[in-house]
């Protein structure tokens, strides 16, 4: 738990395993497995082959008031949800048509879920889809972006606010556009932002980051993802929370420059990204078949980042 004034407090979860974690503007949820387990018959999926078994934990979700005094242990038995929520385990994919290289762009506003990304059926144009969790699959609101792609989003009170770049692809000229239930959308200025002392303070440095880094790096360096590139190599680069894994590669199409893609393995607040060879891969895949890289003039002394 990290507290607003800078720290961090220990809190020790009963449970088997942590599977979900959300939260509201009062209360942490968290889904969890714990006992009592029951071992479950898995059946033979051949002839002659043993029968085998499988563990079953029982699930349940723990709701920690934000409000309140930061508790030291949490369980079942002494934080239990007071209203009904499923456990779910978080998942990347919950809308294949906005599947935008491999990545989902979502963000949770409540009971609302705001998904954005480039629809294909729509010649290429950014769209942005509005849920609620209601169980309807129609939206609540859907509308284009045509001309921008989004990098970042966040929602609230019924909003949303895009970090989005003019499309084709240009480094500057980001702007930050806000739209609402309606599908109204209007840019904002963004000159004098700085929300440095309002940011929450990282977390300690994961205790097994330099075995992470490592295992990263031999799902990397030397894996040519994609029929079109050539002498990959891969390395750390920084130091963390902000270090990043380095890509090097030659593109067919790209014969005078090598390329470099420059990946995080943590987000702003130290917190570690989920399956990050799971994405990056086929994410560097796409990125090489589409060629969707900067132009051969931004490159620096041979070298162009993708």
């Amino acid at each position: 738990m990290a507290t607003p004034a800078g720290g961090m407090s220990r809190v020790e979860v009963d449970a088997a395993a942590i599977v979900s974690v959300e939260f509201d503007e009062a209360s942490l949820f968290v889904g969890v497995e714990h006992e009592p387990w029951t071992r479950e018959p898995v059946h033979a999926e051949s002839p002659g082959s043993r029968t085998g078994f499988e563990l079953h934990y029982q699930s349940s979700v723990l709701q920690v008031p934000l409000n309140a005094a930061i508790p030291r242990r949490i369980g079942p038995a002494t934080h239990p949800c007071l209203m009904r929520r499923s456990v779910e385990c978080t998942g990347e994919y919950a809308d294949q048509s906005y599947n935008e290289a491999h990545r989902r762009k979502r963000a949770f506003d409540g009971e609302l879920r705001w998904y954005w990304g480039v629809d294909r059926r729509a010649g290429g144009r950014t769209a942005v889809r509005v849920y609620d969790d209601g169980g309807s699959s129609e939206p609540v609101t859907a509308f284009e972006l045509p001309g921008v792609r989004v990098a970042h989003g966040a929602a609230g009170a019924g909003r949303l606010w895009l970090v989005a770049t003019p499309e084709p692809f240009a480094e500057s000229g980001r702007t930050v556009l806000a739209a609402d239930l309606s599908g109204e959308v209007r840019s904002l200025p963004t000159s004098g932002v700085d929300i440095t002392d309002r940011c929450w303070p990282v977390g300690l440095e994961p205790l097994d980051h330099d075995a992470y880094v490592r295992y990263c790096l031999r799902g990397l360096d030397g894996v040519r993802f994609s029929d079109e590139v050539d002498e990959v190599t891969a390395a750390y680069v920084g130091r963390w929370p902000h270090g990043r894994i380095h890509v090097r590669f030659r593109h067919c199409d790209y014969p005078n420059v090598m390329l470099v893609a420059r990946l995080n393995l943590y987000d702003e607040q130290g917190i570690r990204l989920e399956r990050f060879l799971g994405y990056v891969r086929p994410e560097l895949m796409e990125q090489a078949g589409t060629r969707a890289y900067p132009p051969v003039s931004e490159a620096v002394d041979g070298v162009l980042y993708v």
